[in-house]
């Protein structure tokens, strides 16, 4: 802003600038701003799609764990096709799952319908349930077995704090707040351990393929990190119980993503994986997702692959890691992404941390030791599961709220 004030009436250009000030609002705040509030108490209906909670009168309570139920059968309306029918051995009631669940398929003959089906039932009854796959697939004849059952675990699921924001400048910032109070029970059998994440997630909207359809859809952003603020509490317990009223406050969080239409959602993940510690990863190649590298490496005749190569550990307490690497013809001198690839994990190992350094002989890379030796620093790792068996069960909101402001800078 450049304009002086008072403004003179001749300068057009200080007019046109006080003008746009004060219609971007308060402060400079815009009127593109959206948001919720709520202090009536609600339970977490466990889907990706509204209606995100259901009044506490509503009986059963939704629950976030259903146990395996049997598979009698599983036809494809349309195949090849993205939509299966999946009925159960045993009609069950109340029924079982929800619009918008994620549901897990095992155990089926053939196995190509195991799987973990993300946001994907369409339509629930007593009987059985329409899926809809992320693509269409030719699938084979069902011939016997299966269970399918839900487990929130490990997954996000959203409430109904929630805001819609364009951004439309290079330098436009998005203000966001957010209050929730929780309360949730849990089922274990056995010491455990997990994590409760309430975060505030980015998604991006784009416009439906769908012909006629004006609406958008979302998905979480993958430019940049989706998950803008977080607060994680940690839980250990040996017998199933409840949280108790436990309050979550976000104040002043900002977010400058690129141009672009965003949904603001305050999400929830019960995680049973721990953040820190977990197994190597298999390297993409050409990646430095995973490891960086150190060592002279010796020259290959022809690109090679070293199988069930077990690393020492230098620095850190994982353990259990092999893993197939492959070198390039002609990689001699310095291990780098370019020539090195993590070819193939075969056992992905434990307690390992990022930051951890391995240390692989050069004997084992068709090499002298300690002339050819290869260091891997761990970039990222696989969480590993935290010990025991715990499941969420019923989720209760209370007291919550949330606001997605676009600051014009």
């Amino acid at each position: 802003m450049t304009a002086k004030y008072p403004v003179e009436p001749s300068d057009q250009e200080g007019i046109v600038d006080a003008i746009n000030y004060l219609l971007s609002g308060p402060a400079g705040l815009g009127q593109n701003f959206d948001g919720f509030s709520d202090y009536n108490s609600a339970y977490l209906t466990g889907t990706f799609r509204a209606p995100f909670t259901v009044p506490i009168t509503t009986t059963p309570p939704p629950t976030l764990t259903v146990a395996p139920i049997s598979i009698s059968n599983i036809t494809v309306p349309n195949n090849p096709g993205a939509i299966i029918d999946v009925t159960y051995t045993t009609p069950q009631s109340p029924v079982p799952f929800a619009q918008g669940d994620t549901v897990t398929i095992s155990g089926v003959t053939p196995s190509f319908y195991d799987d973990n089906y993300n946001r994907s039932v369409l339509e629930v009854s007593t009987t059985g349930i329409l899926i809809q796959y992320q693509s269409d697939e030719t699938w084979p004849a069902y011939v016997s077995g299966g269970t399918i059952e839900k487990n929130a675990s490990n997954i996000d699921v959203s409430t109904d704090c929630n805001g819609r924001v364009t951004v439309y400048g290079p330098t436009d910032k998005v203000f966001l707040s957010a209050q929730l109070n929780l309360d949730f029970t849990y089922d274990c059998t056995v010491a455990s351990e997990w994590d409760i994440r309430i975060k505030i997630d980015r998604y991006a909207g784009f416009p439906t393929s769908t012909a006629g359809d004006n609406d958008y859809l979302f998905d979480l952003d993958t430019n940049g990190n989706p998950v803008v603020s977080e607060q994680v509490t940690h839980y250990s317990e040996s017998t199933a119980g409840s949280s108790g009223n436990v309050e979550y406050i976000f104040t002043t969080v900002l977010d400058q993503p690129s141009f672009g239409y965003y949904w603001y959602i305050l999400d929830i993940e019960f995680s049973t994986k721990n953040p820190v510690l977990g197994g190597v990863l298999e390297q993409p190649y050409g990646s430095l997702a995973s490891y960086t590298y150190s060592g002279t490496g010796a020259t290959q005749v022809s690109t090679t692959s070293y199988t069930n190569v077990i690393p020492t550990t230098l620095t850190g307490t994982g353990s259990g890691a092999d893993i197939d690497i492959e070198l390039l013809e002609g990689a001699g001198g310095a291990y780098t992404e370019a020539n090195t690839t993590i070819n193939y994990i075969n056992s992905a190992g434990s307690d390992y941390a990022v930051g951890d350094t391995l240390l692989i002989a050069g004997t084992d890379l068709g090499g002298a030791s300690p002339a050819n030796d290869l260091t891997l620093t761990i970039v990222s790792i696989d969480p590993q599961s935290y010990p025991g068996d715990a499941t969420p069960g019923v989720f209760t909101l209370g007291l919550r709220s949330f606001t997605a402001q676009v600051i014009k800078q």
